[in-house]
């Protein structure tokens, strides 16, 4: 007889090998962040030039700028929201409600491409916020974007994706400069944004992720 202690229904690593369909892992670098500006910043620009005697060099499209932070983002950080808890008190306990919601700070992390000018374009779109010539703040209309973050199979098939309203950069960092370290240059970008929200796989719809280069060139 059996003991009362050993379970019958024991799932091991077979259940899992018998159902690759069900059980194939995600992977952490199967993704894309999309930043999507709008129609009206057909260019950006660069940071430190002066505005009365900047050339059409001293300009970065939209477009150009989209496609080139899209494939310099090294890393993002999965947006989640925080929820307050409203307590009331009631005799000798606690009930626990529901309250506001907030949506933490994100990170990206871009690698330094130099052909590219990859900081260029961050440090383009963060002063659409803040000038620093005049110290002012820019409007929201114009540094607030709307930003997809994608995720992927290894097979490239898309499996969900957040849309992320309101965003825009707050902070900029880099490592400092070595001798002895001869390893990649990374910026890291806090992102801030008013909301995000989840389209699970039942019910995402195949996002477009819009370059510039052509099917020749690819």
């Amino acid at each position: 007889m059996p003991s009362k202690n050993v379970s019958l229904d024991q799932l091991g690593t077979y259940h899992i090998a018998n159902n690759p369909d069900l059980y194939t892992p995600s992977r952490n670098n199967n993704f894309v962040f999309m930043p999507t500006f709008n129609e009206t910043q057909t260019q950006l620009l660069k940071s430190g030039v002066n505005k009365d005697t900047a050339t059409n060099d001293d300009y970065i499209t939209a477009s150009d700028l989209q496609e080139i932070l899209m494939l310099s983002v090294n890393s993002a950080s999965v947006p989640h929201y925080q929820q307050n808890t409203i307590e009331v008190k009631r005799g000798n306990g606690t009930l626990k409600f529901a309250g506001a919601v907030t949506y933490p700070s994100g990170t990206l992390k871009f690698n330094d491409y130099i052909g590219a000018d990859t900081k260029s374009c961050l440090l383009a779109w963060r002063g659409l916020s803040f000038n620093q010539e005049n110290e002012t703040i820019g409007k929201a209309e114009d540094y607030k974007i709307k930003g997809t973050l994608i995720e992927y199979t290894p097979d490239h098939r898309q499996i969900r994706y957040w849309d992320l309203y309101g965003c825009w950069i707050s902070e900029l960092s880099e490592g400092e400069f070595s001798s002895d370290d001869d390893g990649k240059r990374e910026i890291t970008a806090t992102l801030q944004y008013d909301r995000a929200i989840e389209h699970l796989p039942d019910d995402t719809t195949v996002v477009t992720v819009q370059t510039t280069q052509t099917e020749e060139q690819q």
